[in-house]
């Protein structure tokens, strides 16, 4: 309400006194008030509000962001997110794609509009610039003072900035591996800069458990993107939408993906006592462990992602059939590559090769059938926002 923080009009020295200031004071409160009330030797104006994208049948992540905030000083504004499992067949037609609502995960559905829920009342509420964060989402220590140095680094011309951000998104061009293999395979990349001691241009962020907007971006992104297609950070962030998109080094939030991930559910086979008999499923009893040892490995860029939170994400819905996540997708690839490999070394067999090579071409159109159609949906929205 009453906090404030200085345009991006300000003096360099000045400002960087104050933050040198505010990092060596230890209260919270004082913090803040070089952060949000002291004049930064610019035009003054309100701090951007917080809105917290929240399932109504989620209130123990509201309170606990609830509590984060108020921890940081802070205070935000709930925003019921959709429910993508509840949403009637006739509407889902409405607000995604043919091909969408057919194929895209209900949740991912639900992730889209409450996004566009989030750019509405951006718009409408006629604020500057907003932030939004995910209910899933660790706040960094510093993040006001962090919001506050990266909006006084913005050029006039911004759009978004992720205040943290999966994927391609090192100031330095350290992503990994396989985020640099999925970047070149999806397109869409930009060439990092940095804009400011805080503020960088990303190459190929995703994400958008926190991240804050202009009111020029979020107008921006409702003509463009009217329906839902495919993951919102994969459509959004892509440079095609003429989004002046930054993000902010280091990063001030970071999603918590071992919060209530399933995360090895491609795992969970129905068990002995589901199907009638006795014992319990062998794999039950491996999942924690499994667990354990992906949360213990990152992808690396400086982005905190375990290859859990990757094995969980959802890819495609297959209409009437199971959800395809990358840890089921590349489970079966792992299956039918050791299958391949056992018929190939029955060398005297002529049909355990004649099986190999069945099994050779059905995994390659899996494959490229599954990620065929991601890149057909992402760049499918891409084209109707032009």
């Amino acid at each position: 309400g009453g906090q404030e923080i200085a345009s991006n009009r300000c003096a360099t020295t000045p400002r960087r006194c104050l933050l040198a200031m505010q990092t060596s004071l230890s209260p919270s409160w004082l913090r803040l008030l070089l952060c949000f009330v002291l004049p930064w030797g610019g035009v003054m104006r309100p701090a951007p509000p917080i809105y917290v994208i929240n399932l109504a049948r989620s209130r123990e992540r509201w309170e606990k962001m609830s509590a984060q905030l108020n921890e940081h000083g802070l205070s935000g504004t709930r925003l019921e997110a959709v429910d993508g499992r509840v949403i009637p067949p006739e509407k889902l037609r409405l607000v995604s794609t043919g091909l969408a609502s057919r194929l895209l995960p209900r949740g991912v559905v639900g992730c889209f509009l409450s996004h566009r829920h989030f750019w509405q009342a951006v718009v409408t509420g006629g604020h500057e610039c907003a932030i939004v964060l995910e209910d899933d989402c660790e706040l960094e220590p510093g993040f006001a003072a962090g919001v506050a140095a990266a909006i006084a680094e913005l050029p006039p011309t911004w759009d978004v900035c992720l205040l943290g951000a999966l994927g391609c998104a090192h100031p330095e061009g350290q992503h990994g591996m396989l985020n640099g293999g999925a970047a070149k395979y999806m397109g869409g990349t930009r060439k990092v800069r940095r804009v400011g001691e805080h503020v960088f241009v990303p190459h190929k962020p995703a994400g958008t458990h926190a991240y804050l907007i202009s009111r020029r971006g979020a107008a921006k992104l409702l003509r463009k993107l009217t329906r839902a297609t495919y993951h919102i950070d994969f459509v959004a962030w892509h440079p095609a939408l003429d989004i002046e998109l930054y993000a902010t080094h280091p990063f001030l939030a970071y999603q918590d993906v071992g919060a209530s991930s399933t995360l090895v559910e491609w795992l969970a086979l129905p068990s002995r006592r589901q199907s009638g008999g006795g014992g319990v499923n062998a794999c039950a009893r491996l999942r924690p462990s499994i667990n354990s040892l992906f949360h213990a490995f990152e992808l690396g860029g400086g982005t905190r992602q375990s290859w859990a939170h990757v094995l969980a994400e959802p890819v495609l819905q297959i209409p009437g059939g199971p959800l395809i996540t990358v840890g089921r997708h590349q489970a079966a690839l792992t299956v039918s590559i050791f299958f391949q490999v056992i018929l190939r070394l029955q060398r005297g067999c002529r049909l355990c090769k004649r099986l190999a090579d069945a099994t050779l071409a059905v995994t390659c159109a899996a494959l490229f059938a599954v990620w065929g159609t991601v890149r057909y949906l992402v760049h499918q929205s891409l084209a109707a926002a032009m």
